[in-house]
């Protein structure tokens, strides 16, 4: 064998030879406590207790780090504390837990036993004139500042700033942390800085930012001013392409884990876009996914909310 063919050899088999193992799962589809149906966002507090957006079932769950159940709130509807088809999760310092509302197109803000605290953004609708802007042509429609069209992905800084994936307004908006909009970035295409669909979005150690555009089947960097700074994936089946990522995570090596949910796996890939490593497939047994969707990362653990399972699966770092 050449030198070149046993680095290629030692590279495949180092990729194929994830550096992670199956700790536990948890859930089951239905509506009871500790069920799912289409789990999607996962977050973890200081305490290592789990939060899970129980997506279908319009709830919030909270466990411990080992899948007991401990508490849940929420149901379907518009008022407070209520949920239409919840998407991401982000926790900040103080614990407090903020929930992309997705199909009520709000943030809410709950302490971490699921009082309410605050919520903002809403809907635009075309015939009250405020702050909606209709583009000429096929375009989609763009609302105002601080209005949502589904958000997903949420993701706060280290001074508590909230960033969230405006998905199908294609954009990154950011809120300070009483809500107060300060600033935003992206449009719809497919030239580098725009999005169709954001999906994860997730921060580094130096504050830059990765989002999962979703339907472009590739991740994008940026600072934390919103400038593009690189971008890696592509449509395709080959590892390190991509079809329909959905949330992200960053570990303590800031590395950036991608829920690759098309394509039913997890790929993992360093800060310039290389491929580390990646594992998954389609299936039901423990380390197979169906459609995963939610991520979280908390020292050498990794949460993962494997959607059409209906369950959470727990893995370590070697």
């Amino acid at each position: 064998m050449t030198r070149i063919g046993l680095i290629v050899l030692l590279v495949v088999v180092a990729i194929a030879q994830a550096p992670v193992v199956f700790i536990t799962q948890w859930g089951q589809q239905g509506n009871k406590p500790g069920q799912f149906n289409a789990p999607e966002g996962i977050a973890v507090d200081a305490q290592g207790n789990v939060y899970v957006a129980d997506t279908e079932n319009h709830r919030i769950q909270k466990f411990d780090a080992d899948g007991r159940f401990l508490a849940q709130w929420g149901s379907k509807g518009t008022g407070n504390g209520q949920f239409e088809s919840p998407g991401g999760i982000a926790i900040d310092s103080a614990g407090n837990i903020y929930v992309a509302d997705t199909f009520n197109h709000r943030i809410q803000k709950f302490d971490q036993d699921g009082k309410f605290l605050a919520k903002w953004g809403t809907p635009c609708e075309l015939s009250s004139g405020k702050g909606c802007i209709d583009p000429d042509g096929p375009g989609p429609l763009q609302l105002g500042d601080g209005q949502f069209y589904f958000p997903v992905g949420i993701a706060l800084d280290r001074d508590g700033n909230l960033y969230v994936a405006d998905a199908f307004n294609h954009r990154v908006q950011k809120f300070g942390p009483t809500g107060k909009f300060l600033g935003k970035f992206g449009a719809f295409g497919a030239a580098d800085g725009q999005f169709n669909i954001t999906a994860g979005i997730a921060l580094d150690a130096e504050g830059n930012l990765y989002v999962s555009d979703n339907k472009n089947d590739r991740v994008q960097k940026f600072d934390p001013t919103g400038k593009f700074l690189g971008k890696f994936g592509g449509p395709g089946a080959a590892d390190d392409q991509m079809r329909r990522p959905y949330h992200l995570a960053v570990d303590g090596l800031n590395r950036i884990y991608v829920t690759d949910q098309g394509h039913h796996r997890i790929q993992v890939f360093d800060p310039t876009g290389k491929l580390v490593f990646v594992w998954g497939k389609e299936g039901s047994a423990p380390g197979e996914f169906q459609n995963p969707r939610g991520i979280a990362i908390v020292g050498s653990f990794i949460y993962i909310a494997d959607s059409d399972n209906h369950r959470v699966q727990k893995f370590a770092l070697r």
